[in-house]
């Protein structure tokens, strides 16, 4: 039953410490695909497969594909069209300027954030100290101190450590004598997703995204203009609101899939206390702008609060860091023991296996969107 209760901790520990990914996070979620043009998706014999017809990309002959509709028949519904509002993307491309530019962002090598997440609740504040390394590409390391919320002796602390080293992640918890474990399905995904080295700015038309401008608004007493945000095959969306004066990020509102925990629910997060960040080692010319303070509204409560407390570029973090952590595999333990029995002798019952999506994300990222589980992070440097 070991792994069964390690994968509830896990649940538990992600519920709290990731209630909301930061605008400005690093690195991986699913592989990059070339958005369609506008109407058929693509030019007519651009790129097209052997077999294909002038005029139809993509298609096989009309000879060896189904019939055509008959008269009566529904027609097949059209192509997506992925939409670029000029007045969106000049408020995109202000906002990049405003967070440092396109060139100090290409030249993130890796980072390192320390924060204090507060998970506020009608029963008390539950306080959790984290860390966070990124190394482009997709590597990702994060190091959890939080309460054992009494599923720990002596109510003490949980310590975790999850690692992905661009293919495989694994978990490490620092409890009697838990071995090591691979992150997979939802749990993986949940890990990785919307961590970006950069900026989910810097690549949303490569991934797929429509935008939309929408108005403008007052959002904390500032004047801000409001882009609607959604993958172009969905009808999920999410709103960002910039400073009309400075071009920066005040606030992100989406609503979460229903398969996330707790059902969907409406979310909207507050950005505040931009700080420039200044590269270490030989990048000092470089500098970049991020919020170091995170408020996170559900159904208009307040929820999460999140301070960094320190921020560094560029420190040369080797890549050892993202390597899987010490300890024996599930494979080499024995199983069977009840969690902190320090030793005893195995049983011959085997270890539950977790069932996929359980306690987790289920997959839905931080826009709403309903993306696959994957390994293969992507919008990283």
């Amino acid at each position: 039953m070991l792994r069964t209760w390690i994968s509830t901790l896990i649940a538990l520990c992600i519920c709290l410490a990731a209630a909301i990914p930061p605008a400005c996070a690093q690195a991986p979620p699913a592989e990059k695909k070339a958005p369609p043009e506008a109407g058929a998706g693509a030019a007519a014999g651009k790129d097209k497969p052997a077999g294909t017809t002038p005029g139809a990309p993509g298609q096989p002959p009309a000879k060896e594909g189904p019939a055509a509709p008959q008269p009566g028949e529904p027609k097949a519904p059209a192509a997506p069209v992925q939409v670029r509002d000029p007045l969106a993307v000049a408020v995109i491309d202000r906002y990049i300027e405003a967070i440092g530019g396109r060139e100090a962002h290409a030249a993130i090598r890796d980072k390192k954030l320390v924060w204090v997440l507060k998970k506020l609740a009608p029963t008390g504040v539950t306080e959790t100290s984290m860390v966070r390394y990124m190394k482009g590409p997709y590597m990702l390391r994060e190091e959890w101190d939080m309460p054992g919320m009494g599923l720990l002796p002596n109510n003490g602390r949980l310590k975790t450590i999850q690692v992905f080293d661009g293919t495989t992640a694994w978990v490490k918890m620092f409890i009697a004598d838990a071995p090591v474990d691979k992150l997979t399905g939802p749990t993986l995904h949940q890990f990785i997703y919307d961590k970006f080295i950069d900026d989910f700015f810097f690549h949303w038309e490569e991934d797929g995204y429509s935008v939309r401008h929408v108005g403008e608004d007052v959002v904390e007493d500032t004047p801000v203009a409001v882009i609607a945000v959604n993958p172009f095959t969905s009808k999920d969306q999410t709103r960002y609101a910039f400073a009309k004066d400075t071009g920066l990020l005040v606030q992100r509102e989406f609503r979460t899939d229903e398969r996330a925990p707790g059902g969907a629910v409406s979310r909207r997060a507050v950005f505040g206390g931009y700080n420039t960040i200044r590269f270490k080692a030989d990048d000092k010319q470089h500098a970049i702008k991020m919020p170091t303070t995170e408020r996170v509204f559900e159904e208009g409560d307040l929820s999460v609060e999140r301070e960094y407390t320190s921020i560094q570029i560029n420190m040369g973090i080797e890549d050892s860091l993202f390597a899987r952590p010490e300890g024996p595999d599930f494979s080499e333990s024995e199983r069977g023991r009840s969690p902190g029995s320090g030793g005893g002798k195995a049983t011959s019952r085997p270890a539950t296996q977790p069932k996929q999506g359980a306690g987790t994300h289920g997959g839905a990222g931080a826009h709403g969107e309903k993306k696959e589980p994957t390994t293969k992070p992507a919008g990283g440097n």
